[in-house]
């Protein structure tokens, strides 16, 4: 990354934190009930084998996949494991494609991208799900949980979240942008809405190692 792209991603990290510093507690919807949820059902929830999403069915998915995005985009992932079967690659590129209610779309690499985590929790090296600070700024702005805009398993539902985040490592790394899909778990005990925007990295290898920048306490 030129120095004025990381002067840019830096001072951009800087006026969001400064943005959810000030954020008053008490987000909507929040999820009923978690407490009594994770004592309940904490194997579902631990396997997340409930999580379902109710966004691209996988006619439309396998049909983008078959076209030039879809084509691109199931090359991004294949390049981040060149030993992973066909079949392997095809199946982790669907799950992106059925996370989202639109087609990604491949778009230039964005300065910084972020993830949040439950406090005290680290980003897995294989996630490929992001999104822009700004993105976390206006949920702050509309006092919208995250956990209902991105969209998040229970397992992954925090009173305080950690923000990471990760740069590009070249120009040329691939990223596809999707609108989040509402997702019922539990059998539709917990449903979310979904609908922020959510940024796939196929291939984390082109990124920087993810850096705690922040927190956020919705």
């Amino acid at each position: 990354m030129g120095a004025s792209r990381l002067w840019f991603a830096r001072m951009m990290v800087a006026a969001i934190s400064l943005v959810l510093a000030g954020a008053a507690s008490g987000c909507e919807p929040q999820t009923p009930d978690l407490t009594q949820l994770r004592q309940r059902y904490a194997s579902e929830i631990s396997s997340v084998s409930t999580f379902k999403t109710h966004g691209f069915d996988k006619g439309s998915a396998d049909r983008y996949l078959a076209g030039p995005e879809g084509r691109e985009l199931l090359q991004a992932v294949s390049e981040a494991d060149h030993q992973a079967a066909p079949e392997v690659i095809y199946a982790r590129t669907l799950d992106m494609v059925l996370s989202g209610s639109t087609a990604p779309r491949r778009v230039p690499a964005p300065p910084v991208l972020v993830k949040i985590v439950p406090k005290g929790q680290q980003v897995s090296p294989y996630s490929p799900y992001f999104t822009l600070p700004a993105q976390l700024a206006v949920l702050n702005e509309q006092q919208r949980c995250p956990a209902d805009a991105l969209a998040l398993p229970v397992k992954s539902e925090a009173e305080e979240y950690d923000v990471y985040q990760i740069t590009p490592l070249s120009a040329a790394a691939s990223v596809f942008v999707s609108d989040v899909a509402p997702t019922v778990e539990l059998d539709g005990k917990v449903s979310h809405a979904g609908g922020a925007s959510q940024f796939l990295v196929p291939d984390r290898t082109q990124r920087s190692v993810p850096v705690l920048v922040g927190k956020i306490r919705p």
